[in-house]
């Protein structure tokens, strides 16, 4: 959650809209950021967590 944090933390404080792609190992630990982040305010929308495994989008 460290390594998400720290990315998502400047995208929060210039007002961005952004995606999260975690790795496919620890998917939870970034939709519990994504909780965080609702509790704490923040629009709907405004972050994005892509849960998918790799294979999957680049089908698509």
């Amino acid at each position: 959650m460290l390594i998400a944090s720290r990315n998502v933390a400047p995208a929060m404080a210039a007002d961005c809209c952004m995606v999260l792609k975690p790795s496919q190992l620890t998917p939870v630990t970034a939709l519990e950021l994504g909780q965080i982040a609702l509790d704490a305010g923040l629009s709907a929308g405004v972050l994005n967590i892509v849960t998918a495994l790799a294979p999957r989008l680049a089908r698509r």
